[in-house]
């Protein structure tokens, strides 16, 4: 069996997840229930990747360390607001709307690209960012710039102008798009090290990553919250 580890900026984005969760759930016990031990209902929104491999985890850990808290964790990709749909904590990515929610950041996550051993061979491995413009590329729908990938690597940052006729809206459709040899996609490094199928495909540029939107966690500003 393979072993892998987070990087550190994983890790610390891992960690600041687990931070933001804990936190907003022992302020808003506390308040309702003027003790130090929290109890009660959690309830915490976040998109499919970002839930399965960062937030499952955290809940695991959470429930165990305050046996009196059960989270209920809604996955969706749709806009959520914690006031107006009833969450304690929602985990979101990119632009929010104006509203009077509190907003914490805790990190933009970093993603690489990857392809199965098999397109390599029949293709080749891109060995410079430039070489991506020859490659077929898995495209996500959500980017903002879909058919730009901007690479950051040891001299600096660069625009790459991609292609391909695959278009997914959901990282794990293009992770298994990429397994079965339809071209390179772009994978989180939370995903890549906990997915199963990410884990058979390979890295390249492993020098160059690409920065993905800044991670915030929402939540209700009428509710007491962490300062």
């Amino acid at each position: 069996s393979k072993s892998f580890q987070l990087t550190e900026a994983g890790q610390d984005f891992y960690d600041a997840a687990a931070r933001g969760i804990a936190e907003v759930s022992d302020a808003r016990e506390r308040l309702r229930h003027h003790t130090a031990v929290p109890r009660g209902k959690l309830r915490v929104a976040a998109p499919p990747g970002f839930a399965t491999f960062i937030v499952a985890p955290v809940m695991a850990e959470f429930v165990e360390y305050y046996p009196e808290v059960e989270v209920e964790l809604c996955v969706t990709a749709a806009a959520v607001d914690p006031s107006r749909d009833n969450f304690d904590v929602v985990f979101t990515a990119g632009a929010l709307e104006d509203s009077s929610n509190r907003v914490r950041k805790i990190g933009a996550a970093e993603s690489g690209i990857y392809a199965s051993r098999g397109y390599l061979e029949k293709y080749g491995t891109p060995k410079k960012p430039s070489d991506l413009a020859q490659h077929a590329c898995i495209l996500f729908s959500r980017q903002r710039k879909k058919s730009t990938w901007t690479l950051i690597g040891p001299s600096g940052s660069v625009d790459i102008q991609v292609r391909g006729r695959i278009v997914v809206d959901d990282a794990f459709s293009g992770a298994a798009a990429a397994a079965a040899g339809g071209g390179l996609f772009v994978v989180a490094t939370h995903m890549a090290h906990g997915d199963p199928t990410v884990r058979d495909l390979v890295r390249v540029l492993p020098d160059w990553h690409l920065r993905g939107d800044m991670v915030q966690i929402v939540y209700p500003a009428l509710r007491y919250t962490p300062r």
